[in-house]
């Protein structure tokens, strides 16, 4: 699960941060997922809360894209070991 929130987020909530990543996820500053070359990694779906994303992924990466609520991306996450 890569999470992707602005600098000033992740500095303000370190706490928070911690509790996540310690979950095994990732909080990613500064970061957009539309130009991370997921492809790359050998993703080929992904789940987002990001109208943008899910727009350019598809012709971007080549990656399937499921729009979804935070809960339900984080639930799929979840729910794929």
């Amino acid at each position: 699960l890569w999470i992707c929130t602005s600098r000033h987020l992740k500095d303000a909530c370190l706490s928070l941060v911690k509790a996540i990543e310690a979950s095994g996820a990732l909080v990613l500053a500064d970061m957009c997922v539309v130009v991370s070359w997921v492809e790359r990694l050998g993703v080929r779906t992904v789940a987002t809360n990001s109208p943008k994303a899910a727009y350019y992924l598809p012709s971007l990466s080549g990656v399937e894209v499921r729009l979804a609520s935070l809960r339900e991306c984080v639930e799929l996450a979840c729910s794929r070991g």
